[in-house]
């Protein structure tokens, strides 16, 4: 497991949350994961920085990845704040093919 993984951070959100984090392996190929959801889970993407669409310097690469993401929910949560005004896929390409963003300072998340 790489360091940047977020597989700790599901552990810690369970504790927060007081309910089971699933977590994919693969932010890309989520689908089975998103459809299994039911109402009042939570579903935790790994990393969205092991993909080189996230800053791919080609605006195409960064709206695949975002398009993706978007398909997943209504919702994506992310505590990138510091990079929120980057091109990346999952920030300002997300928001730009209608997914809604929330940026969060992953500080005040687990302190």
């Amino acid at each position: 497991m790489s360091d940047a993984s977020l597989r700790p951070v599901a552990a810690r959100l369970e504790e927060l949350l007081k309910t089971k984090v699933l977590f994919a392996e693969d932010s890309m190929a989520a689908d089975e994961s998103v459809a299994a959801l039911q109402p009042g889970q939570v579903l935790l993407l790994e990393n969205v920085r092991f993909y080189k669409n996230e800053s791919s310097k080609k605006e195409e690469e960064r709206l695949v990845m975002a398009r993706k993401l978007a398909s997943y929910g209504d919702l994506f949560v992310s505590d990138a704040f510091g990079t929120a005004h980057r091109d990346a896929a999952s920030s300002k390409s997300c928001a730009s093919v209608g997914c809604r963003v929330r940026l969060v300072d992953a500080l005040t998340l687990f302190t």
